[in-house]
């Protein structure tokens, strides 16, 4: 009998030891380069969805489809990449409001954290100054660099690299 209590003790101490431990959440999967832009901006709104259908709202879609991509160490704007900036200056030109939004500069991890800091600042200037062009206020834009601190990609290959050399945009 003893021996069977012990068991029914130790089997409860368990049980309850194991629905106290924590879980790490999943990390969300991100889209690859074939995903289309609407399932993309999909796992991360930041609009209510009142204000997303409002008329002359801009979707959140509409900025975060728009990643443009940079060569291994640099901060120009390649030709391939102008038309993603010319179609989101089109989009924040067309609002009845001013939109403000973030320039995110980011990296991929060779570099020193010191080193890519810069480069992603650099790069989310590019883009601040292709849009400025563009015809987009300047006093609508601001930039912050993450270095390589926020992958898009994890992984230690050029595929992983290239898709984390990148701007991204925030709606502010």
């Amino acid at each position: 009998m003893a021996f069977t209590l012990r068991h029914v003790a130790l089997c409860s101490v368990a049980i309850a030891a194991a629905a106290c431990s924590k879980k790490k959440a999943p990390e969300p999967s991100l889209p690859d380069a074939k995903t289309s832009a609407a399932s993309a901006a999909a796992p991360a709104p930041v609009e209510t969805p009142a204000a997303v259908s409002a008329p002359g709202a801009l979707d959140t879609a509409e900025f975060a489809s728009e990643t443009v991509y940079f060569d291994f160490d640099s901060y120009t704007v390649k030709a391939s990449e102008q038309d993603k900036v010319r179609k989101l200056a089109a989009v924040l030109k067309a609002g009845k409001a001013p939109v403000k939004i973030q320039i995110e500069g980011h990296c991929d991890e060779r570099g020193s954290n010191e080193y890519n800091l810069a480069l992603g600042e650099k790069r989310a200037r590019a883009i601040q100054d292709s849009l400025a062009s563009e015809g987009v206020a300047a006093s609508n834009m601001t930039t912050i660099s993450y270095g390589e601190e926020r992958p898009a990609v994890e992984g230690h290959d050029e595929s992983a690299y290239s898709k984390n050399r990148r701007g991204e945009f925030k709606k502010l």
